[in-house]
């Protein structure tokens, strides 16, 4: 009888562990905002699949955009999407279309948005 019972709950506590870092998209939705290269990029991401992006740089809105989005496990798909890091040079001139798709990830433990592999080009939900 007790090893049934810790069987089940070890079960149980497995089951919780691994759900705490599943992601969904009604928990992936919602505002993300970033600060980099001088400026503020804001990301609204709805649960439709949606999602609009903007950058300001001093004041200066640079550029506002929207596309789709969808989630597979911690991965995320954005269609239509605007590098920000295009940006940097000082007179913000050398305007750029939209990537037809872009890949970025949530890390574990993290409400954040992560769009480069070094780690340094992210966005945080609000």
């Amino acid at each position: 009888m007790r090893s049934t019972a810790f069987v089940l709950i070890l079960v149980c506590c497995s089951a919780m562990l691994s759900a705490c870092g599943k992601q969904t998209v009604t928990t992936v939705a919602g505002n993300y905002e970033g600060k980099y290269f001088g400026g503020v990029e804001k990301f609204t991401l709805t649960p439709d699949g949606k999602f609009t992006q903007s950058l300001t740089v001093n004041g200066k809105a640079l550029y506002t955009n929207q596309g789709a989005w969808t989630l597979t496990g911690r991965n995320i798909r954005f269609q239509n999407f605007m590098k920000a890091y295009w940006f940097t040079d000082k007179d913000f001139s050398d305007f750029k279309k939209p990537l037809d798709e872009f890949n970025a990830k949530m890390p574990v433990g993290a409400n954040a948005i992560v769009f480069s592999e070094d780690g340094d080009y992210f966005v945080r939900k609000k």
